[in-house]
């Protein structure tokens, strides 16, 4: 039995494990709320890359959909591609991840929902190569929706902006018409946006206008095209 007088010194001897076990208590607490805070950040940023997936994969539909109301005649063949890098715009061109297994073919006419894109230019077994329209040696056969002046539409090279050739300075043209493919030489189905016009110039000496025209497509913003090939039919046309 402890005396009266020892309660005291067994009492302070227990002191130092109560403060040793109170402050382990308190480590291991805090590693806990680390470890926890740790988890809660993984969580929020698996969380946060989900939902920008989803966002993605949302647009992409939207895209995808849009797609379908492109102007496509009942005997042309068209086939949905996907980009495989963002376009290189120093050589106009990017990467589908179709090719000759998928039977695509060169010169198949490439857009998105707002016109006309490019055209398939180079083929390897499952990858294809497209060339933007604004590369100077692509050449678009158009018609002024407006006015229904003919003309070719092409492109500068490293500038997005485009080119009218062989317009006589008295031809209806002027600032702000729509263009459309005409189907014209074959190459591209017709009916296709192709540019809008953005300034035109008519010197007293010259015999053809000058016309500058950007392409209705984002050039900037292409992730899904539609490969279209024109049938035999409507070659003929």
């Amino acid at each position: 039995m402890v005396s009266g007088a020892a309660e005291p010194v067994l009492s302070l001897s227990k002191k130092p494990v109560q403060i040793y076990n109170s402050i382990t208590n308190k480590i291991v607490s805090n590693e806990e709320l680390a470890e926890n805070y740790a988890k809660l950040q993984e969580e929020n940023l698996l969380l946060r890359v989900k939902l920008m997936q989803l966002s993605g994969i949302k647009e992409e539909n939207e895209q995808l959909k849009s797609l379908l109301n492109a102007p496509i005649k009942n005997n042309d063949s068209y086939r949905v591609a996907k980009l495989l890098a963002d376009p290189n715009h120093q050589d106009n061109k990017f990467f589908i991840d179709h090719g000759s297994v998928d039977n695509i073919k060169v010169k198949a006419a490439v857009v998105d929902s707002n016109g006309v894109v490019g055209q398939v230019s180079e083929i390897f077994s499952e990858t294809s190569t497209v060339t933007l329209l604004t590369d100077k040696k692509s050449a678009i056969p158009v018609t002024d929706q407006r006015s229904k002046v003919n003309a070719i539409v092409v492109g500068r090279g490293s500038s997005e902006l485009l080119s009218l050739l062989h317009v006589p300075i008295t031809s209806d043209v002027k600032v702000g018409d729509m263009l459309f493919t005409s189907g014209m030489g074959g190459k591209y189905p017709s009916d296709f946006p192709v540019a809008k016009i953005i300034s035109v110039e008519r010197l007293p000496s010259a015999q053809f206008a000058e016309i500058s025209a950007v392409p209705t497509a984002d050039l900037q913003a292409i992730h899904n095209v539609l490969l279209v090939s024109r049938s035999k039919k409507n070659d003929d046309e």
